[in-house]
């Protein structure tokens, strides 16, 4: 059977194919808006406990995430380089309790956040305390600087609350 389509529509038709076929991974930065700085897994360490701060972007897979289904309507977090999901440590109900790198556990709630759109971004809540991922931060109340280790802290209410600063990200390029 001769193939009659053009030559531009059989171009489409494969790469619809292609594209169907082998979905691209949906890896992308969490920028805090307010610096511009990126979520970052200390020195690209694998091992569980490890820490997580804003560091500038250098393109390394210890500053990628995906996403996975978390607890109740939350998702997980994970590193491209571990595979390993943000925690807030030991479950923790704190403000300034460490958000650390750690192996994901399906359905702990300590490890899923859900989204919520908030100024030029979203914050992000972990489902088992409801408060969100927060930089800890010395120049309080500008930005926070490179280094600044993430925690999570009592949300913010609004994008003009001071500590705007430090809860609103971009998720790659959503929202």
């Amino acid at each position: 059977m001769i193939n009659t389509f053009p030559v531009s529509l059989q171009s489409a038709l494969a790469l619809a194919l292609l594209t169907f076929a082998s979905p691209a991974a949906a890896e992308y930065n969490i920028v805090n808006v307010a610096s511009g700085l990126v979520v970052d897994v200390v020195g690209a360490h694998t091992n569980d406990l490890q820490a997580v701060i804003l560091f500038p972007s250098n393109n390394q897979k210890n500053q990628l995430f995906n996403e996975a289904s978390g607890a109740g309507d939350g998702v997980e977090f994970y590193a491209l380089h571990s595979y390993k999901c943000l925690d807030v440590i030991e479950a923790s109900m704190n403000n300034g309790a460490p958000v650390i790198q750690y192996t994901c556990i399906d359905g702990h709630p300590n490890q899923s956040w859900t989204k919520h759109r908030m100024g030029s971004g979203v914050i992000l809540k972990a489902v088992h305390s409801g408060k969100c991922l927060d930089a800890g931060n010395a120049d309080f109340p500008r930005p926070p600087r490179s280094d600044a280790r993430l925690q999570q802290w009592t949300c913010i209410a609004s994008p003009n609350d001071p500590n705007a600063v430090n809860q609103i990200f971009k998720l790659g390029a959503w929202p």
